[in-house]
């Protein structure tokens, strides 16, 4: 089977989309430090695996790693060996939104035509929580993608191959389950069955529920293929009880965290789909009157998504992404009728105008809050350093000025004007206002410190903190240690290098570990650290000083 993009002009049509999603997301992954805690956790178990030589069983800290199947961590290592890093490490997302905006696509001209479907992946695309995910080095992308994905490939194989089985499709959510366990398949599956059960008045072929039974035991051989061979390899029984039960079982029930009420999604996805959200009641209104027949799938996609996720304990906002293609949908087939409000236009007029604000704001309160106090000691250095840091926010506000000015007269186009500009927006945010954060998100004083402090075979000792940032940016294995007698053996058998303590578990590190030797202290983000750099030859060479932070 073949996407839509495949087909007579397919080549250019793919070029526009890897240049559309590059344009979007591609700051964000090409020019962006790895931020805690998903995407510095997921790098670095990928490369463990390369140094341990282990492909089945995923390690962290040279421990066995269950919470996720290994297939996000083989793209990790695939995208680092062709591609520069860090954009490399993030080639499962960047995958993952091409796959979900090309699926998206294909599922919109099915039910209507190109121009419905490329409304709805600039929507998509300029929703926030999509957006975010897109650009963000985590499993969430890539499963969107691969679930949308079979998901069209099933309602495609309806329409045109009705007789045969969508092995394609099944294919993919065997890689879903391979990428995030079992939702890779219920949550695809779920709202193909649900939109067949809408539009079970609707005349046409369908595939028969043999078929469909066939696919599903298809796409479970992928994930039992590979706990198969994990157990010829000798991976431990518990590492494949907690990975099939634990971390699906005790995971829905909250114990793993999470814990949220079952109305959780009821504020959590209209924050995730703004700026569209606002849009939504009036999308609702226009297509119950020109199109109901959409509306009722596009309402039995996203309820679906939404309830199954509603009734675990465990609730993230990322978990009802496959929600979001139907409402994107929804203010696509409105556009025409959301033209003529004036309302709809003044509300986009809004938004963009907070967005002008909200730039000019955050570049305001950069400048008086880091620069101002230092101008005068060298005006000519701290103004340059000043407009460094304030013209990524500068350039957001300015974008979003224009694009709110351009919107304050009526006319048919409007609504184009404001997707473009959301989208330009959050192009800017890619490549210019996330990196910025990189200052405080990455942990940069840990690298110098680990060449200095660490021999090349060490570890870094991390003191009741996973750590996977800190040990990432060190370019060392971490060891946890769980307590003082714990961090002691470590550090007498590793005989020098360096430990990294959480502030609250930092007091009298000089009367704790006599083989102290250097303290200091760093931030990354709100937390603050103190790193310890110790030599068991050499008790106490200098002074312990007393840590602080300017």
């Amino acid at each position: 089977m073949r996407m839509p993009f495949l087909r007579s002009g397919g080549v250019r049509s793919l070029l526009f989309l890897f240049l559309w999603v590059f344009a979007i997301w591609g700051g964000m992954h090409a020019i962006r430090g790895y931020w805690e805690p998903d995407e510095a956790r997921f790098v670095y178990v990928a490369r463990e695996m390369v140094a341990s030589g282990d492909w089945l069983v995923p390690h962290r800290h040279g421990e066995i790693y269950a919470h996720k199947p290994p297939l996000m961590f083989w793209l990790i290592n695939v995208g680092e060996s062709i591609l520069p890093i860090p954009f490399g490490s993030r080639l499962p997302s960047f995958l993952g939104v091409l796959l979900a905006l090309a699926s998206v696509y294909g599922i919109a001209k099915l039910w209507g035509d190109k121009t419905l479907a490329l409304r709805t992946m600039a929507v998509l695309s300029s929703s926030l929580l999509f957006w975010q995910t897109g650009g963000m080095g985590q499993i969430d992308a890539l499963l969107l993608g691969l679930e949308s994905a079979a998901l069209y490939l099933l309602l495609r194989n309806d329409r045109l191959h009705p007789k045969r089985l969508p092995w394609a499709a099944f294919l993919l959510m065997g890689l879903a389950i391979l990428a995030k366990g079992p939702v890779g398949l219920l949550i695809p599956l779920g709202v193909y069955l649900g939109l067949r059960a809408a539009t079970r008045q609707e005349t046409g072929p369908r595939t028969c529920p043999g078929q469909l039974t066939l696919g599903v035991v298809l796409s479970l051989t992928i994930p039992l293929a590979w706990l198969f061979a994990c157990w010829r390899s000798g991976a431990p029984t518990s590492y494949l009880r907690e990975l099939v039960f634990t971390q699906n079982v005790s995971r829905a029930a909250g114990e793993f965290g999470h814990r949220q009420p079952f109305f959780y999604y009821l504020l959590h996805l209209p924050v995730g789909f703004l700026p569209w959200t606002l849009f939504i009641p009036a999308a609702i209104v226009a297509l119950r009157k020109t199109n109901p027949a959409l509306l009722r799938k596009l309402v039995v996609w996203s309820a679906f998504v939404v309830v199954f996720f509603s009734i675990p304990s465990s609730k993230r906002n990322l978990y009802i992404l496959l929600a979001m293609p139907a409402l994107a949908m929804m203010i696509a087939a409105a556009w025409d009728d959301l033209i003529p409000s004036v309302s709809c236009r003044k509300t986009a007029m809004a938004v963009l105008a907070t967005l002008a604000v909200g730039g000019a704001g955050t570049a305001l309160t950069v400048l008086l809050r880091n620069e101002i106090p230092a101008l005068a000691a060298n005006p000519a250095a701290t103004h340059a350093l000043a407009l460094i840091d304030v013209w990524p926010f500068a350039l957001l506000a300015t974008a979003g000025g224009l694009a709110a000015w351009h919107l304050r007269k009526p006319g048919v186009r409007w609504l184009d004007r404001f997707t473009a500009g959301v989208c330009a927006a959050f192009a800017i945010c890619s490549w210019f206002v996330f990196p910025a954060f990189d200052a405080i998100k990455v942990p940069v004083e840990i690298i110098p410190l680990a060449a200095r402090h660490i021999p090349e075979n060490g570890r870094l000792l991390l003191y009741k903190i996973n750590g996977e940032t800190l040990a990432l940016h060190a370019g060392r294995t971490g060891l946890r240690c769980e307590d003082d007698p714990a961090m002691l053996r470590a550090m007498a058998s590793q005989r020098h290098g360096l430990a990294v303590f959480p502030d609250k578990s930092a007091a009298s590190l000089e009367t704790r570990f006599p083989c102290a030797v250097e303290t200091g202290m760093f931030r990354m983000g709100s937390k603050l650290f103190t790193w310890c750099a110790f030599d068991v030859d050499v008790p106490n060479r200098n002074p312990m000083p007393t840590p602080s932070v300017q």
